[in-house]
């Protein structure tokens, strides 16, 4: 828990000859429970309680604290809202397909 009352992520890197070091911290504003996605520099933290998602890109370079990267969120948080699509827009789903997935068969 950090000083705001949030918590901070500590990431570490992981190298087979070489001792574990702590290489990033992410600020998260919020405690409770989360879950994380990795996408090559993004990270994405969802806060379950809130139902919102934080973005962090620990390529740019953050607030460096005793050798290692101090990093904010890159935007404010994005709500993690319920949303539907209905079947018909995604033809694999539809009971009946899409006009352009249909074909007419002749039999001769």
């Amino acid at each position: 828990m950090n000083a705001d009352g949030g918590v901070e992520l500590a990431l570490y890197q992981l190298m087979k000859n070489a001792p574990v070091r702590k290489t990033n911290v992410l600020i998260v504003p919020e405690q409770g429970q989360i879950a994380v996605n990795f996408v090559d520099n993004l990270i994405l933290v969802h806060h379950k309680l809130s139902k919102t998602s934080l973005a962090y890109d620990i390529a740019i370079e953050g607030e460096l604290v005793d050798g290692v990267q101090k990093h904010f969120p890159m935007l404010p948080p994005i709500s993690l809202a319920e949303f539907k699509i209905p079947c018909k827009s995604i033809p694999s789903l539809a009971l009946e397909p899409a006009e352009e997935f249909k074909m007419i068969l002749c039999i001769l």
